[in-house]
């Protein structure tokens, strides 16, 4: 029986993408190695990256030379200080209250 997550956070993979992983986690490339042991200073991370990053681009349509693409972690409290600014001096106002609002006020005063 397949198990459906509709919760915030990750989301159902297609079973193609489960295969993949499967495949290429324990010896990504043929290399010997797991994705997530390779150096990220090793060329077939660049390799890696580069590909994902083309791809992702690819996929939502965007020009390569008009954006980028940042791989970061953290979720959604990272995101909070990404999008807690306004372009310019200005600082924003506050976005609200309880504890999704405390992220950027305290970056604010880190700052």
């Amino acid at each position: 029986m397949t198990c459906y997550n509709f919760a915030a956070g990750p989301a159902m993979l297609p079973v193609e993408v489960i295969a993949q992983i499967k495949q290429d986690l324990p010896d990504y490339a043929h290399s010997g190695m797991s994705v997530m042991e390779i150096s990220h200073r090793s060329a077939l991370y660049k390799e890696l990256y580069a590909e994902t990053k083309a791809n992702l681009l690819e996929l939502m349509k965007l020009d390569q030379a008009e954006y980028d693409v940042l791989f970061l972690t953290g979720g959604a409290t990272q995101q909070i200080h990404h999008n807690s600014f306004e372009p310019g001096p200005q600082v924003p106002p506050d976005r609200g209250r309880g504890q999704w609002s405390l992220g950027p006020k305290s970056s604010r005063r880190r700052g």
